[in-house]
């Protein structure tokens, strides 16, 4: 007597897909050796950032007159500022001022792209063409000068600064949303949900934004890089977050009266600048490689 096997096949769920989806980005992420790099030299620099009070061997205002342009030395290692303050420790604070920036602003920037980029791209019409128009007329504005003209507006300080850079980088994330949005759309399975009658959000939300957030997330990274050089040029013209507080952009222009003399001044608050955009970017590479596997070369 035989008898039938019935095999019941499981399919994953959802939450299964995205952790495999998940685990394979994350592999082809971390074979990449320059974005492992840049992801550790950023994590480091966050790290010292953060924990600043407890790294630092002085506070960001002391201010030691006898050690006015002192040069790098064991007491302090990148050496004094024309006020005798140490210019290691500040630049571990001023990392908290240049990051927020760069995250926040970039942040910001992303949930109104995704907003002005889902309605442009999923509707289409009249809808894609009157928000297209108005990015237009902000794209037509060169990016620093509409930051300028913005934080001139705003005033000075920490978080206009975060505002006139977030508007500044909502164009270019929109677009690239819509772009990735307008390939998605004409996929089979969004004609399946409308056939299933379900309502534009829940379309937008559950099977447009998880299969075309991907170029964003990757602007997202590269657009912090931008951000941060971006405020540090504010800082340096005058604009900005303004003194005492140690932002690096700041820091650049107040030793820019003595680049010949004391070097140092300048040296080691361009060295952080450098230092974060290329990890940024480095790691902006390895994620376009992960996230799309058909870029990489």
């Amino acid at each position: 007597m035989v008898k039938n096997v019935h095999e019941t096949v499981v399919e994953p769920t959802t939450k299964q897909k995205k952790s495999s989806l998940f685990k394979q980005t994350m592999k082809r992420l971390f074979t990449n050796k320059g974005a492992v790099i840049g992801l550790v030299v950023f994590l480091i620099i966050v790290f010292l950032s953060v924990f600043a009070p407890l790294i630092a061997p002085y506070g960001y205002t002391d201010m030691d007159i006898a050690s006015r342009f002192a040069a790098p030395s064991k007491d302090h290692l990148f050496g004094c500022d024309s006020m005798g303050r140490d210019i290691f420790s500040r630049i571990l604070y001023g990392g908290r001022y240049s990051l927020q920036i760069g995250i926040i602003a970039s942040g910001c920037a992303a949930i109104m792209a995704v907003f002005i980029g889902s309605a442009a791209g999923y509707f289409g019409g009249k809808v894609d063409n009157a928000l297209m128009r108005i990015l237009d007329v902000i794209q037509a504005i060169p990016g620093m000068l509409l930051s300028i003209a913005i934080s001139a507006v705003l005033g000075n300080g920490l978080y206009e600064t975060i505002i006139a850079l977030a508007i500044g980088n909502v164009s270019t994330m929109s677009r690239i949303l819509r772009g990735s949005i307008l390939t998605v759309r004409k996929s089979e399975y969004i004609d399946a949900a409308v056939v299933d009658n379900s309502s534009n959000l829940r379309i937008i939300r559950k099977h447009i934004l998880p299969n075309s957030i991907s170029p964003l997330i990757v602007q997202i990274t590269m657009g912090c890089a931008h951000v941060i050089l971006v405020a540090a040029s504010l800082s340096f013209i005058g604009l900005g977050v303004q003194p005492p507080e140690p932002e690096w952009g700041a820091m650049l222009s107040a030793g820019r009266s003595y680049i010949r003399d004391y070097p140092h001044m300048t040296l080691f608050p361009g060295i952080a600048i450098m230092l974060t955009v290329l990890s940024l970017n480095l790691l902006g590479d390895g994620l376009r490689d992960a996230l799309d596997p058909k870029q990489k070369r």
